[in-house]
């Protein structure tokens, strides 16, 4: 009685994964990881064989189900698909693993968005300190291809000398 209640609840199980679009083999697991990871980074077929060191059709044969890699091209697919290994085998349907997924997307989409505001926060700072730098010090200082034309010293000898208390360029040395 136990068997038949166990194959009962494997083959709920199987038409649950199949209705959500997937497969509850492992086969099928890897299949659908390998191709989401791909399409997410835009690389094609022939891309990711050529990463991986295989050839175009064992790619087609493990997306559909096919062909299994070996565990040396297991783990150049992880790597060349910025994965680990064993994030190839995790069932995307599982709910546990949905819900967690969904938790850290929204933790680094928070986190993104704490960064954009402290690099504008940072970079219209330096902006606006760039803007009042010669109101702070009292001194308009020229550019360094300033020339009157009837000093011959030079704009780093003039400026150089300036005191701290005074901030009139010294005309004596």
């Amino acid at each position: 009685m136990l068997p038949l209640m166990v194959r009962c609840m494997f083959g709920y199980r199987q038409a649950f994964y199949e209705d959500m679009g997937g497969s509850s083999s492992l086969h099928g697991i890897l299949a659908g990881n390998v191709k989401r990871a791909r399409f997410r980074l835009g690389y094609s077929q022939m891309k990711l064989a050529e990463l991986c060191g295989v050839s175009t059709s064992f790619i087609g044969d493990i997306e559909l189900e096919k062909k299994y890699p070996s565990p040396e091209v297991l783990e150049r697919l992880a790597i060349a698909l910025f994965m680990k290994p064993y994030q190839l085998l995790i069932d995307p349907n599982d709910l546990a693993v949905r819900e967690r997924t969904s938790d850290l997307q929204g933790v680094y989409l928070e986190l993104q968005a704490g960064i954009e505001r402290v690099l504008q926060e940072v970079f219209s700072g330096c902006v606006s300190a760039a803007g009042h730098e010669s109101s702070e010090t009292g001194v308009d200082r020229p550019s360094p291809d300033h020339n009157s034309g009837t000093s011959s010293k030079s704009y780093d000898d003039v400026y150089d000398n300036v005191a701290p208390d005074n901030p009139t360029p010294n005309s004596s040395s």
